[in-house]
């Protein structure tokens, strides 16, 4: 799957990192570079092709929205500001969008696919296998193959992943509306496997990233028939 490459124009470290990370954690860029000049943008530009470009308005040698007047031939751009009395002025520069701070993973990757357009195969394919969820007041973007099980915690859920339990904001039964029908199954009213992690089925349990699960009696046909191919 062809990925990408970004640059993020941000003097603010903290910012960048954030940013950077963020941008990481949607597994669509494998080149994110980071300028804390508008000239040292300039420079990178001049040399590198990028597919995306993350633009804070204050920079220290210039201001974003007249890096926007100046550039041209610039790949599409996403002005990343808190303040949003640059929106206008920067649409009617013809940036892809306007992201404000603080911003979610999610509202993010709609920024993303608004500044490609008409959104790459690669994009659609990426965001089509991730599911956003809220965990500690933050949106964490989870890969659907990353998710081994997810088992009800009280009010919550926990998301086991091969070397991570997260708990989520979240009630299972919600979740398993979210989670594609032809990879993952409901096999105990507080569990819910990612058939591909799946590495041994026993009359009543199944084995998941080496932890044995059981399986409720209401689920234990559905079951049989993943075991006979059924499915």
């Amino acid at each position: 799957m062809n990925k990408f490459s970004c640059l993020i124009i941000e003097d603010t470290d903290e910012d960048a990192q954030f940013l950077k990370d963020t941008l990481a954690s949607l597994f669509i860029f494998q080149q994110i570079d980071v300028s804390n000049t508008a000239t040292s943008a300039l420079s990178r530009l001049a040399t590198i092709h990028y597919d995306l470009i993350f633009l804070d308005m204050q920079m220290p040698d210039q201001l974003g929205i007249d890096f926007l007047r100046e550039t041209q031939n610039r790949p599409p751009v996403i002005v990343v500001s808190a303040n949003v009395s640059y929106a206008l002025p920067c649409y009617d520069l013809e940036i892809a969008d306007f992201l404000s701070k603080p911003f979610e993973p999610s509202r993010l990757l709609r920024s993303i696919k608004r500044a490609f357009n008409k959104t790459p195969t690669a994009v659609k394919k990426i965001s089509q296998n991730l599911i956003f969820l809220q965990a500690n007041r933050q949106t964490i973007p989870f890969r659907f193959k990353d998710i081994c099980f997810v088992e009800a915690h009280r009010d919550y859920t926990k998301i086991h992943s091969p070397q991570t339990v997260t708990i989520v904001s979240h009630t299972i039964s919600w979740i398993e509306m979210q989670l594609p029908a032809d990879t993952f199954m409901r096999i105990q009213k507080s569990f819910i496997v990612n058939l591909n992690w799946i590495t041994a089925i026993e009359s009543r349990s199944v084995w998941v990233n080496k932890i044995k699960l059981p399986v409720g009696t209401q689920y234990a046909d559905k079951v049989r028939q993943f075991i006979q191919g059924d499915h």
